[in-house]
Order: C-alpha cells, then sequence, then structure tokens
C-alpha cells in the first residue's frame, strides 16, 4: 500500500508528459519530427535492423588496411553477394580478355576500395525490402556510380 502510495506522488511531482515533450521539442525540426510521428503511415514504417554481414564489412573497413581475404570471405558467404561482385567484373567496362569466375578475381579486377562500396549497397539495397519505382531508379543510379 505504501509503494502505490509513493507511486502516486511520485507521478503527481513528475512533469506532464506535454510539458516534456515541450521541453525536448523546443527546436523547429524536433517539432517536425514529432507532427510527423503522429502521422498512422509515419508510424508504420519500420526500419530493419542492420543486416550481420553490413556490420562484418563495417568492421573490415574499420581497419588501416582492407583485408583482401576477409572481403573475400564476406563476399562467397552469400551466393548472391558473390555474383554480384563477379557481374560487376564482368563488365564491358574492365575488357576482360576471358570471364571472371571467382570472387577473388573479381576484387582483383575491381580493386578492394570498390568492391567494398559494391558489397555495402548490394547489402543495404537487399536489407530494405522496399517496392518502389522511384527506389529502384535510385539504387540502379547509385549503384552506376559506386
Amino acid at each position: 500500500m505504501q509503494a502505490i502510495a509513493t507511486a502516486r506522488a511520485g507521478q503527481q511531482n513528475a512533469p506532464s508528459r506535454r510539458a516534456l515533450e515541450h521541453h525536448v521539442t523546443s527546436h523547429p525540426i524536433d517539432q517536425e519530427i514529432l507532427k510527423a510521428r503522429r502521422i498512422p503511415s509515419v508510424r508504420a514504417i519500420v526500419i530493419p535492423p542492420c543486416p550481420e554481414s553490413l556490420r562484418r564489412l563495417q568492421d573490415i573497413l574499420a581497419q588501416s588496411e582492407l583485408d583482401a581475404g576477409a572481403l573475400d570471405q564476406l563476399a562467397s558467404s552469400d551466393v548472391a553477394m558473390a555474383a554480384a561482385l563477379i557481374r560487376q567484373a564482368n563488365s564491358p567496362l574492365h575488357g576482360l580478355a576471358q570471364p571472371v569466375q571467382t570472387v577473388g578475381m573479381a576484387l582483383t579486377v575491381l580493386g578492394l576500395r570498390p568492391a567494398a562500396e559494391l558489397l555495402s549497397a548490394f547489402i543495404t539495397r537487399h536489407a530494405l525490402q522496399v517496392h518502389s519505382p522511384l527506389l529502384e531508379h535510385f539504387w540502379e543510379s547509385s549503384q552506376r556510380r559506386a
């Protein structure tokens, strides 16, 4: 009984939620964010967690020197990632006499940094399963620039 009375007293002394919102949202951008959060369609947006493969790639990129073996192992761990690297390495842009057939060869042709950027774009694109023609155009143009 004492605990309930203490909790109620604490609630009465605590600032109201409205007062806290006003205090926290004194900056105009905070007010816009708060307003947007009240819209049902915005509340329905689910941001997926960072995929484990992207975390592993970030760990590789955080090293002082890129580790070709670690990149090869990461890309080879997923058939779609490996295929994306090999496909990019076999593009006419590189003018190879013979097609690339392994992830290691693709890393050599592309270079470690561009290959890592391609993997980052690939992982991010596949983590965000949003089907929109505008988003597809965005991803395609981003990948061409990478």
